[in-house]
């Protein structure tokens, strides 16, 4: 679900919203097997990206760094695909 709604809001096509390993370890390592927990950390985490996306944190940090680091950053990627 969380794809179809980057889709309407988002602005990277790229980014992966799914579950990976290493957050699903981690979320069973703060949850405890106890499913509230769990869905209370989802929660919070959804709020906090919606909240991110809303007032365009990522530009904001974006232009605060410099041109060289995202161009280094963004070849790095491409030669790591």
């Amino acid at each position: 679900m969380a794809c179809f709604v980057y889709v309407i809001f988002g602005t990277s096509r790229d980014i992966n919203l799914g579950p990976t390993a290493v957050m699903s370890l981690l979320v069973a390592e703060f949850a405890h097997s106890i499913p509230e927990l769990a869905a209370l950390l989802a929660l919070i985490s959804g709020l906090i990206q919606f909240a991110m996306g809303l007032f365009h944190v990522g530009e904001k940090l974006l232009y605060m760094c410099s041109t060289d680091e995202n161009d280094d950053f963004s070849n790095s990627i491409w030669i790591d695909y």
